[in-house]
Protein backbone atom coordinates (compact mmCIF):
# COMPACT_ATOMS: atom_id res chain seq x y z
CA UNK A 1 0.00 0.00 0.00
CA UNK A 2 1.29 3.43 -0.91
CA UNK A 3 0.28 6.92 0.14
CA UNK A 4 0.77 10.15 -1.80
CA UNK A 5 -0.36 13.53 -0.53
CA UNK A 6 0.30 16.81 -2.30
CA UNK A 7 -0.49 20.18 -0.72
CA UNK A 8 2.07 22.11 -2.74
CA UNK A 9 3.23 22.00 -6.37
CA UNK A 10 4.35 18.73 -7.93
CA UNK A 11 5.22 18.15 -11.58
CA UNK A 12 6.49 14.96 -13.15
CA UNK A 13 8.05 15.08 -16.59
CA UNK A 14 10.05 11.89 -16.15
CA UNK A 15 9.41 8.62 -14.32
CA UNK A 16 8.08 8.62 -10.77
CA UNK A 17 7.03 5.58 -8.73
CA UNK A 18 5.78 5.64 -5.15
CA UNK A 19 5.51 2.43 -3.15
CA UNK A 20 5.85 4.12 0.21
CA UNK A 21 4.72 7.45 1.65
CA UNK A 22 5.22 10.69 -0.26
CA UNK A 23 4.15 14.03 1.22
CA UNK A 24 4.72 17.31 -0.59
CA UNK A 25 4.07 20.75 0.94
CA UNK A 26 6.53 22.61 -1.27
CA UNK A 27 7.72 22.41 -4.88
CA UNK A 28 8.68 19.07 -6.38
CA UNK A 29 9.76 18.85 -10.01
CA UNK A 30 10.94 15.59 -11.56
CA UNK A 31 12.63 15.39 -14.96
CA UNK A 32 14.40 12.11 -14.26
CA UNK A 33 13.70 8.95 -12.28
CA UNK A 34 12.21 9.16 -8.78
CA UNK A 35 11.48 5.96 -6.87
CA UNK A 36 10.19 5.97 -3.30
CA UNK A 37 9.86 2.82 -1.21
CA UNK A 38 10.21 4.61 2.11
CA UNK A 39 9.07 7.98 3.46
CA UNK A 40 9.68 11.11 1.40
CA UNK A 41 8.63 14.50 2.79
CA UNK A 42 9.21 17.74 0.91
CA UNK A 43 8.57 21.13 2.47
CA UNK A 44 11.00 23.06 0.31
CA UNK A 45 12.17 22.85 -3.31
CA UNK A 46 13.15 19.51 -4.80
CA UNK A 47 14.30 19.40 -8.43
CA UNK A 48 15.40 16.04 -9.85
CA UNK A 49 17.05 15.69 -13.25
CA UNK A 50 18.83 12.45 -12.43
CA UNK A 51 18.01 9.34 -10.39
CA UNK A 52 16.45 9.67 -6.95
CA UNK A 53 15.74 6.33 -5.21
CA UNK A 54 14.60 6.47 -1.57
CA UNK A 55 14.39 3.37 0.61
CA UNK A 56 14.57 5.16 3.97
CA UNK A 57 13.41 8.52 5.32
CA UNK A 58 14.10 11.65 3.29
CA UNK A 59 12.96 15.06 4.52
CA UNK A 60 13.64 18.29 2.66
CA UNK A 61 13.01 21.71 4.17
CA UNK A 62 15.45 23.56 1.93
CA UNK A 63 16.60 23.19 -1.68
CA UNK A 64 17.69 19.97 -3.36
CA UNK A 65 18.95 19.93 -6.95
CA UNK A 66 19.97 16.55 -8.34
CA UNK A 67 21.60 15.93 -11.71
CA UNK A 68 23.25 12.68 -10.66
CA UNK A 69 22.28 9.80 -8.38
CA UNK A 70 21.09 10.14 -4.78
CA UNK A 71 20.21 6.75 -3.26
CA UNK A 72 19.02 6.87 0.35
CA UNK A 73 18.82 3.81 2.58
CA UNK A 74 18.94 5.69 5.89
CA UNK A 75 17.82 9.10 7.16
CA UNK A 76 18.40 12.32 5.25
CA UNK A 77 17.27 15.72 6.52
CA UNK A 78 18.02 18.84 4.50
CA UNK A 79 17.50 22.34 5.89
CA UNK A 80 19.90 24.09 3.52
CA UNK A 81 21.07 23.71 -0.07
CA UNK A 82 22.09 20.32 -1.45
CA UNK A 83 23.42 20.11 -5.02
CA UNK A 84 24.44 16.79 -6.55
CA UNK A 85 26.12 16.23 -9.93
CA UNK A 86 27.69 12.91 -8.99
CA UNK A 87 26.77 10.08 -6.60
CA UNK A 88 25.56 10.92 -3.11
CA UNK A 89 24.68 7.72 -1.28
CA UNK A 90 23.39 7.66 2.29
CA UNK A 91 23.28 4.48 4.37
CA UNK A 92 23.37 6.24 7.74
CA UNK A 93 22.26 9.67 8.94
CA UNK A 94 22.89 12.84 6.94
CA UNK A 95 21.74 16.25 8.18
CA UNK A 96 22.50 19.39 6.16
CA UNK A 97 21.86 22.87 7.55
CA UNK A 98 23.90 24.91 5.06
CA UNK A 99 25.51 24.03 1.69
CA UNK A 100 26.52 20.62 0.39
CA UNK A 101 27.72 20.35 -3.20
CA UNK A 102 28.85 17.02 -4.62
CA UNK A 103 30.47 16.61 -8.03
CA UNK A 104 32.13 13.27 -7.30
CA UNK A 105 31.36 10.30 -5.06
CA UNK A 106 30.01 10.96 -1.57
CA UNK A 107 28.88 7.85 0.34
CA UNK A 108 27.90 8.04 4.01
CA UNK A 109 27.68 4.94 6.21
CA UNK A 110 27.83 6.81 9.52
CA UNK A 111 26.68 10.24 10.73
CA UNK A 112 27.24 13.47 8.81
CA UNK A 113 26.08 16.83 10.19
CA UNK A 114 26.88 19.89 8.10
CA UNK A 115 26.45 23.43 9.43
CA UNK A 116 28.94 24.95 6.98
CA UNK A 117 30.06 24.37 3.40
CA UNK A 118 30.96 20.93 2.09
CA UNK A 119 32.24 20.65 -1.49
CA UNK A 120 33.32 17.32 -2.95
CA UNK A 121 34.97 16.93 -6.35
CA UNK A 122 36.70 13.67 -5.50
CA UNK A 123 35.83 10.70 -3.31
CA UNK A 124 34.70 11.30 0.27
CA UNK A 125 33.70 8.26 2.31
CA UNK A 126 32.33 8.56 5.85
CA UNK A 127 32.03 5.50 8.07
CA UNK A 128 32.26 7.42 11.34
CA UNK A 129 31.06 10.81 12.55
CA UNK A 130 31.68 14.03 10.64
CA UNK A 131 30.55 17.38 12.01
CA UNK A 132 31.32 20.42 9.87
CA UNK A 133 30.83 23.99 11.04
CA UNK A 134 33.37 25.46 8.63
CA UNK A 135 34.49 24.67 5.08
CA UNK A 136 35.49 21.23 3.78
CA UNK A 137 36.55 21.18 0.11
CA UNK A 138 37.70 17.77 -1.12
CA UNK A 139 39.48 17.31 -4.44
CA UNK A 140 41.15 13.99 -3.62
CA UNK A 141 40.29 10.93 -1.54
CA UNK A 142 39.05 11.38 2.02
CA UNK A 143 38.03 8.48 4.24
CA UNK A 144 36.75 8.86 7.80
CA UNK A 145 36.36 5.89 10.11
CA UNK A 146 36.60 7.92 13.30
CA UNK A 147 35.44 11.39 14.38
CA UNK A 148 36.04 14.63 12.47
CA UNK A 149 34.98 17.98 13.89
CA UNK A 150 35.73 21.02 11.74
CA UNK A 151 35.26 24.66 12.67
CA UNK A 152 37.84 25.97 10.20
CA UNK A 153 38.96 25.00 6.70
CA UNK A 154 40.08 21.52 5.60
CA UNK A 155 41.00 21.44 1.90
CA UNK A 156 42.22 18.06 0.62
CA UNK A 157 44.03 17.53 -2.68
CA UNK A 158 45.61 14.19 -1.79
CA UNK A 159 44.70 11.25 0.45
CA UNK A 160 43.34 11.61 3.98
CA UNK A 161 42.46 8.64 6.17
CA UNK A 162 41.15 9.17 9.69
CA UNK A 163 40.77 6.31 12.15
CA UNK A 164 40.92 8.47 15.28
CA UNK A 165 39.77 11.92 16.35
CA UNK A 166 40.56 14.96 14.22
CA UNK A 167 39.52 18.41 15.43
CA UNK A 168 40.26 21.47 13.32
CA UNK A 169 39.80 25.10 14.38
CA UNK A 170 42.27 26.55 11.87
CA UNK A 171 43.49 25.59 8.40
CA UNK A 172 44.52 22.03 7.58
CA UNK A 173 45.67 21.59 3.97
CA UNK A 174 46.63 18.19 2.59
CA UNK A 175 48.33 17.75 -0.77
CA UNK A 176 50.08 14.52 0.16
CA UNK A 177 49.05 11.67 2.45
CA UNK A 178 47.69 12.18 5.96
CA UNK A 179 46.80 9.23 8.17
CA UNK A 180 45.44 9.78 11.68
CA UNK A 181 44.99 6.89 14.09
CA UNK A 182 45.27 8.95 17.26
CA UNK A 183 44.17 12.47 18.16
CA UNK A 184 44.91 15.55 16.06
CA UNK A 185 43.91 19.04 17.19
CA UNK A 186 44.71 22.01 14.97
CA UNK A 187 44.12 25.60 16.00
CA UNK A 188 46.68 27.11 13.62
CA UNK A 189 47.88 26.21 10.12
CA UNK A 190 49.00 22.74 8.96
CA UNK A 191 49.92 22.34 5.29
CA UNK A 192 51.01 18.81 4.40
CA UNK A 193 52.72 18.15 1.08
CA UNK A 194 54.39 14.93 2.16
CA UNK A 195 53.47 11.96 4.33
CA UNK A 196 52.14 12.54 7.84
CA UNK A 197 51.00 9.52 9.87
CA UNK A 198 49.83 10.21 13.42
CA UNK A 199 49.41 7.31 15.81
CA UNK A 200 49.67 9.41 18.96
CA UNK A 201 48.60 12.90 19.95
CA UNK A 202 49.30 15.98 17.85
CA UNK A 203 48.20 19.50 18.71
CA UNK A 204 49.08 22.57 16.68
CA UNK A 205 48.16 26.08 17.82
CA UNK A 206 51.01 27.37 15.63
CA UNK A 207 52.31 26.66 12.14
CA UNK A 208 53.44 23.26 10.91
CA UNK A 209 54.68 22.57 7.38
CA UNK A 210 55.53 19.07 6.23
CA UNK A 211 57.26 18.59 2.88
CA UNK A 212 58.80 15.25 3.77
CA UNK A 213 57.89 12.43 6.14
CA UNK A 214 56.69 13.23 9.63
CA UNK A 215 55.41 10.22 11.60
CA UNK A 216 54.27 10.77 15.18
CA UNK A 217 53.96 7.85 17.60
CA UNK A 218 54.04 9.93 20.77
CA UNK A 219 52.98 13.44 21.76
CA UNK A 220 53.74 16.42 19.54
CA UNK A 221 52.79 19.91 20.70
CA UNK A 222 53.63 22.81 18.42
CA UNK A 223 53.08 26.35 19.69
CA UNK A 224 55.57 27.91 17.30
CA UNK A 225 56.78 27.05 13.79
CA UNK A 226 57.78 23.56 12.66
CA UNK A 227 59.07 23.05 9.11
CA UNK A 228 60.02 19.56 7.95
CA UNK A 229 61.68 18.91 4.60
CA UNK A 230 63.28 15.61 5.56
CA UNK A 231 62.25 12.93 8.04
CA UNK A 232 60.99 13.96 11.47
CA UNK A 233 60.02 10.99 13.63
CA UNK A 234 58.68 11.27 17.15
CA UNK A 235 58.37 8.34 19.55
CA UNK A 236 58.32 10.44 22.69
CA UNK A 237 57.32 14.01 23.48
CA UNK A 238 58.06 17.12 21.41
CA UNK A 239 57.08 20.56 22.68
CA UNK A 240 57.92 23.48 20.40
CA UNK A 241 57.54 27.09 21.51
CA UNK A 242 59.91 28.54 18.94
CA UNK A 243 61.14 27.40 15.51
CA UNK A 244 62.10 23.87 14.47
CA UNK A 245 63.38 23.56 10.88
CA UNK A 246 64.29 20.00 9.91
CA UNK A 247 66.19 19.49 6.65
CA UNK A 248 67.57 16.04 7.36
CA UNK A 249 66.73 13.14 9.63
CA UNK A 250 65.62 13.77 13.22
CA UNK A 251 64.40 10.88 15.39
CA UNK A 252 63.11 11.72 18.85
CA UNK A 253 62.91 8.72 21.20
CA UNK A 254 62.54 10.75 24.38
CA UNK A 255 61.62 14.29 25.40
CA UNK A 256 62.48 17.40 23.39
CA UNK A 257 61.50 20.94 24.29
CA UNK A 258 62.38 23.98 22.22
CA UNK A 259 61.71 27.43 23.71
CA UNK A 260 63.64 29.36 21.03
CA UNK A 261 65.30 27.97 17.88
CA UNK A 262 66.34 24.43 17.12
CA UNK A 263 68.46 23.64 14.08
CA UNK A 264 68.77 20.20 12.51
Amino acid sequence: MSCRKNLGFATNLGFATNLGITINFGIAINFGIAINLGIAINLGVNVNLGILPNFGIATNLGIIINLGIIPNFGIVINFGIAINFGITANYGITINFDITANYGILPNFGIVINFGITINLGIAINLGVTVNLGIIPNFGIATNLGIIINLGIIPNFGIVINFGIAINFGITVNVGITVNVGITVNVGIIPNLGFTPNLGFTTNPGFTVNLGISPNFGIAINLGITVNVGILTNYGIIVNLGIIPNLGFTPNPGFTTNPTLALP
